[in-house]
């Protein structure tokens, strides 16, 4: 018999905590017991405590000496991937946008818009999906550009055709827009409702620190400000109970300025405020760079003024255990022109399309597909980690732009990952 590889033994406040982060998995205990495990005296541990040998056994912390652990993490990795009771389409009507945010890693394309040849495609794709008797629910998102920019002539009526197909097979129909929320009119909530098979619709949306701010990096190109529009927007969506993803693009120079986002918000209701949601994300540009030690004082000091709105505030993790969306089969991203990624954040150029949407509504994919799905395992090393369950060796994106064949590909030490696992326990323990 031995302990799991994916079993840690972390000092937390008073007492031991012993974790496996493969289905993390957490208990107590006391200094006795830690010290057998650490001794691996499995006799003397049965012993004294029964009941706890049995729990460690029943939960994976110990097994037998046969047991390939990164295995079976692989092989559940892999139904999840071959579950097609769930698939989730991402699709950019346009890679235009009304603004031009200095942060944006997409290159805007003026003009570019889904063509109605490709709606009628991308529709007899939907449908094929849709008439399979394993699909359950269809989760539908709307990405670029700005989605709403070519809402009423082109997103709606795809939206009514697709709503149908999933009415008639008893699907379930999610929505979600990635937006800067300009353009989210009480009209377009309206015709949101209409829509029969759809059981939730959600929007994430960018603010750029308080209305003086906001306004020098959001603008139209008419040099109108947005800021109170926006502000507007979400309050009327989460009164009508849409939920809202406020993303708070925090900067060196404008953390400190949404506390005044805080107070703009205040004063929606206490159940449209069960609809907002804020995450406070540190731009790109500058979340590469060194991490400076005041930004996650101040980061701290704006989750206190928004918690004291009454608005939710999303918990920083060190590391998201969730796998990422681009590394499952049961779904993909649908560009304007019919172009198939699966990774939104990197540029939508013919260098990453990874297929193409046939006039069948079928895809065609390429070698960079195939290289994908080569490399999302990670390689032999990247298995053997104590951290692999929640690690994964990053998205399957992160590993075909490193490209290592060995070793860490995020080149964490033994310090890394205690602090990794020490970091998930503080989150597991405050939020569970």
């Amino acid at each position: 018999m031995k302990l799991s590889n994916y079993a840690w033994i972390v000092r937390h406040e008073n007492t031991h905590i012993l974790y496996k982060c493969h289905h993390e998995t957490l208990a107590a205990i006391e200094e006795p017991l830690k010290e057998l495990l650490e001794r691996g005296d499995w006799k003397a541990l049965e012993e004294m405590h029964p009941t706890f040998f049995a729990y460690l056994v029943e939960r994976g912390f110990l097994l037998e000496d046969h047991v390939d652990e990164s295995r079976e993490v692989i092989a559940e990795w892999e139904r999840e991937d071959a579950n097609r009771s769930v698939y989730n389409i991402i699709i950019n009507p346009t890679m235009d946008c009304n603004m031009r945010c200095w942060y944006c890693y997409e290159k805007h394309e003026k003009g570019s818009v889904m063509s109605d040849e490709m709606v009628e495609t991308v529709l007899r794709f939907i449908e094929k999906k849709v008439q399979s008797p394993e699909l359950k629910q269809l989760n539908l998102s709307f990405f670029g550009g700005e989605p709403l920019l070519y809402y009423t002539r082109k997103v709606l009526p795809l939206l009514k055709k697709i709503s149908s197909l999933c009415n008639e097979r008893q699907v379930k129909l999610q929505l979600s827009f990635t937006t800067n929320g300009y353009l989210l009119t009480q009209k377009l909530l309206e015709s949101l409702k209409e829509l029969e098979a759809v059981v939730s619709v959600s929007f994430q949306i960018t603010i750029d620190g308080n209305e003086e701010l906001h306004n020098k990096t959001k603008f139209l190109a008419n040099g109108h400000a947005t800021y109170s529009q926006i502000i507007s927007n979400i309050k009327n969506a989460v009164s009508q109970q849409f939920s809202v993803l406020l993303r708070c693009n925090c900067t060196l120079k404008n953390v400190l300025s949404f506390a005044d986002v805080a107070r703009d918000l205040r004063n929606i209701s206490l159940e449209a405020k069960k609809f907002l949601i804020v995450d406070l994300q540190q731009v790109w540009q500058e979340s590469t760079k060194n991490n400076i030690p005041e930004f996650k004082e101040q980061k701290e000091s704006l989750r206190i003024a928004f918690k004291n709105a009454g608005i939710s505030v999303k918990t920083d993790k060190e590391i998201d255990a969730t796998r990422c969306y681009a590394d499952k089969e049961n779904g993909l991203v649908i560009n304007f022109n019919g172009d198939i990624f699966s990774c939104t954040a990197r540029d939508f150029e013919d260098s990453n399309k990874e297929g193409v949407l046939t006039a069948q509504g079928e895809v065609e994919w390429n070698e960079k597909k195939h290289q994908r799905i080569s490399v999302k395992f990670g390689n032999s090393d990247c298995q053997k980690c104590s951290i692999y369950p929640i690690c994964h060796g990053r998205c399957s994106q992160f590993k075909m732009d490193v490209g290592h064949n060995t070793g860490c590909i995020c080149s964490y030490d033994e310090k890394d990952k205690r602090r990794i696992i020490e970091s998930r326990i503080d989150f597991i323990i405050n939020n569970f």
